[in-house]
């Protein structure tokens, strides 16, 4: 019986720490303008993926800003924003993107 009981306990407490821990995540969108040739600017927006589960979700955050979102540990985030290069050629358009994996360690993400 003794051996039961503590079996169980340890079995719970393994499987207690295995599911992944909710962390305030801190996003901030903070590009600047390059005065360097190609010069570059960024949009004024940014906008936020990320699933969890089966949902999926969009979030907004606007230059030299930032968004809290409380978010499970390791999960996979994907930002993307509108860069304007201008170079001998005119201006053209790209989209640039940045990922982060969500840590405890490391809750605030700047890009």
């Amino acid at each position: 019986m003794r051996f039961l009981v503590i079996s169980s306990f340890l079995i719970v407490l393994v499987l207690s720490g295995c599911q992944p821990q909710d962390v305030q995540v801190t996003i901030t969108y903070d590009r600047n303008p390059t005065n360097a040739y190609p010069y570059t600017t960024y949009g004024d927006v940014a906008k936020i993926y990320y699933t969890i589960g089966s949902t999926s979700y969009v979030k907004e955050v606007y230059n030299h800003r930032s968004i809290s979102v409380t978010l499970p540990a390791k999960t996979e985030v994907r930002a993307t924003f509108d860069k304007y290069v201008t170079d001998a050629g005119g201006t053209r358009s790209t989209v640039g993107d940045a990922y982060y994996k969500v840590e405890s360690k490391k809750p605030n993400w700047k890009f």
